[in-house]
């Protein structure tokens, strides 16, 4: 099939979106054959125009993409190439070359092989998809309808989304968490959204140049990239809208008491739906667990296929609606619905045995006097107790009394029948062990 053309007015209308005046943009054009990377900036709408028609008017060399840094880049980098390509570049711009945060770049692609264009139908389902973020970004996160540039990337769907933020770890770190919460929330079996695209430096396509990958061939044709919808007047995101999307990410909620629903370990959120009877619309991997999308929310029927499932692999789980109203639903809330023979429970109950209380009177008239435990072995002169002198006793008069001994055979007993203490028989290896009576049950005291 013959390539598609470019356009140099919707490249010139590139430029007149994302920069505003003053700004710099490099032109690179990576995996350039022999040329290995071409590259180039620009703070000229005009030349930026005529550059990069010229490069992708050439039919000689048919590179797979035209890109430009998505946000502004450090001016003094103009002197590098000012206004003009160059061939063989070594040297673009890095994250530390951008000095602000002025777009999220929200990619949403098909799944499918590496180096190959998307089906028509593919192409369509991302743009679809794209759609789709938007209206729930501005029905429900009330973001403005005017901070979004839907455009087709060639092969899917890119949604442009007007911020302003510094290029700083913690703002860095927000785009990040933002894209991850739009894959969490939207990406399914057919269409991926791309979360590699938070780096600061990140490069875009230039619109109306084409974007070629693999053979262009009737199922998998090569299209050229356009603007499709631009707002009249821009708007921003505020970074507490853009804080609200990254709140959306599901947090593990550890469970009390894993259970085993399928030959695995440890939680399936699978097979938890089907014992529940959940209708599960599909199922994707998720940072090494299992994500079930449910047909509707658990919470409000009207939330179709925004609601999930997840099973971590560590056993934790999580519930999340993408829905603004269910932001606060959570594993708990989700378990008090599905299972609520356990909404009423209290704190998991101790299994440790409890421990032995103060003794009584009542308690000790249980146990043997030390009385008990002797035998009379002859007569010995009384002494006062508190003196230490010989003393008659002031009752009998008597000036002597019994000689006490312990007796071997009622000690015995005693030991046996009412010390919490024993030794038990040694063990395999010839140790003897303390074992500890509590709670009615011998345990081992590991000592």
């Amino acid at each position: 099939m013959a390539d598609p053309n470019f356009d140099r007015e919707e490249i010139l209308r590139t430029w007149q979106v994302f920069r505003q005046p003053g700004e710099v943009l490099e032109v690179r054009i990576p995996k350039a054959g022999r040329f290995r990377t071409i590259s180039g900036y620009f703070d000229n709408p005009t030349d930026f125009a005529k550059w990069a028609g010229d490069v992708a008017e050439d039919n000689s060399n048919p590179f797979s993409g035209y890109y430009f840094t998505i946000n502004p880049v450090e001016p003094d980098l103009l002197t590098r190439s000012c206004n003009r390509l160059k061939k063989y570049a070594d040297t673009t711009t890095s994250d530390a070359d951008i000095i602000a945060l002025h777009w999220l770049p929200v990619d949403c692609d098909a799944k499918r092989p590496a180096s190959i264009s998307s089906t028509d139908e593919e192409h369509k389902a991302a743009i679809i998809k794209a759609r789709d973020v938007r209206q729930l970004l501005i029905e429900d996160l009330k973001w403005p309808a005017g901070a979004f540039v839907l455009a087709d990337s060639g092969n899917g769907a890119h949604l442009n989304i007007r911020i302003d933020l510094q290029n700083t770890s913690d703002d860095v770190a927000l785009v990040r968490s933002s894209l991850e919460a739009l894959d969490f929330s939207f990406s399914d079996e057919i269409i991926q959204i791309d979360t590699t695209s938070q780096n600061p430096a990140r490069i875009w396509k230039i619109y109306g140049t084409p974007t070629r990958k693999g053979d262009s061939t009737p199922e998998r044709p090569h299209r050229m990239s356009r603007l499709l919808e631009v707002p009249e007047m821009l708007e921003t995101v505020t970074r507490a809208q853009l804080e609200a999307l990254a709140a959306m990410l599901p947090e593990p909620e550890p469970a009390e008491q894993p259970k085993t629903y399928s030959s695995g370990q440890g939680f399936d959120p699978v097979a938890y739906c089907q014992a529940h009877n959940l209708q599960v619309h599909h199922t994707k991997a998720y940072k090494g667990g299992t994500l079930v999308v449910l047909e509707e929310c658990i919470f409000d029927s009207s939330h179709k296929l925004s609601a999930c499932i997840i099973g971590w692999p560590n056993g934790m789980k999580s519930y999340r609606c993408r829905h603004n109203s269910c932001l606060d639903k959570h594993w708990r809330d989700a378990k008090a619905i599905l299972e609520p023979e356990t909404r009423n429970q209290g704190p998991k109950q101790d299994r440790t045995p409890p421990k032995s209380e103060p003794e009584t009177e009542k308690t000790l008239a249980n146990y043997p006097m030390l009385l008990d435990l002797t035998k009379a072995t002859g007569r010995i002169e009384r002494v006062n107790p508190i003196t230490g002198e010989k003393e008659a006793d002031p009752i009998t008069g008597e000036e002597k009394v019994p000689k006490l001994t312990l007796s071997p055979s009622k000690a015995s007993a005693a030991v046996t029948d009412f010390m919490p203490l024993r030794l038990s028989a040694t063990d395999k290896k010839d140790i003897p062990k303390l074992w500890h009576f509590n709670a009615g049950i011998w345990q081992p005291d590991g000592f």
